[in-house]
């Protein structure tokens, strides 16, 4: 079976974050259980083409990788110029000349720049359609978490789009539960997050409590400091809490003022993401 995969969560930031590492573990199992699998990417950004085919080729060689040339201002902040709806088109005609038994997309809310959101809708009359869903989070607090217009717009159209899929697969129970809340009629499946293998230099072999991911607030790491910091001084000390991140960021030195003024420093270490 050919399977197309949309590549374009390795060139957005996700690329070095869950969604990227999720993406390359479950392409990696398709291969495994024998599928013919092709990635597509953007091929408007040099850069960001020239490094997502290079991870792709290096961690998954057996994969084919084709390209789709987007038309002039394509960011999909600007979903409903006229340059972007060429750009779907373009995306559509990718497809058709791949001609897959089945199309996936990894990621859909991937607002930005880099990034046209596959005509689902459209590509589900070539093949049937699966897509990945993380979490449904900005429409916890849609003022918070999406205030400018272009990108609330472009969120709220791309989860529309998802609705259309034939298959939704959805990274844990409680995300299948958000999205079937929102759309009864959505046929889903849990495909748990994709396992990796990382080594960490920085943390010793011996018990502790560790976290591995980005600093959002929507992360909730301040609270995770908070309880680690109402623990007895005695399993602190045994279990040390190591926070895996990029470090020379600022939200990591408002973290770590915050952990200073919790006054448990020395039971909690920030070690810097190899990625």
């Amino acid at each position: 079976m050919r399977i197309l995969v949309d590549g374009q969560s390795f060139q957005t930031d996700s690329r070095n974050r869950g969604i990227g590492r999720y993406t390359e573990g479950l392409i990696n199992g398709l291969c495994k259980n024998g599928a013919d699998v092709v990635v597509l990417l953007n091929g408007s950004y040099e850069q960001a083409s020239s490094e997502a085919f290079l991870r792709i080729k290096t961690n998954i060689p057996e994969v084919k990788v084709e390209f789709f040339f987007p038309f002039g201002n394509n960011s999909s902040l600007n979903i409903n110029e006229l340059d972007y709806f060429l750009s779907e088109q373009l995306y559509l005609d990718a497809v058709n000349r791949i001609r897959p038994d089945a199309f996936l997309c990894p990621s859909i809310f991937e607002v930005g720049q880099i990034f046209i959101c596959p005509p689902l809708e459209r590509i589900s009359k070539i093949c049937p359609v699966s897509a990945v869903g993380h979490d449904t989070i900005p429409l916890d607090d849609v003022q918070v978490n999406l205030p400018a217009h272009d990108v609330r717009n472009s969120y709220l159209s791309f989860l529309r789009a998802a609705f259309s899929v034939d298959l939704m697969l959805c990274n844990s129970r409680f995300t299948e539960k958000r999205f079937l809340h929102i759309c009864p009629g959505l046929k889903t499946k849990v495909i748990w997050g994709a396992s990796f293998t990382e080594d960490v230099k920085q943390i010793e072999k011996k018990n502790y409590i560790f976290y591995c991911g980005g600093l959002d607030p929507r992360k909730n790491v301040d609270f995770l400091c908070r309880s680690y910091a109402k623990l007895p001084y005695s399993i602190r000390i045994k279990y040390p809490l190591y926070i895996c991140c990029r470090k020379n960021t600022d939200l990591a030195q408002k973290l770590n003022k915050f952990i200073k003024q919790l006054g448990i420093g020395s039971q909690i270490k920030l070690v810097e993401a190899e990625k």
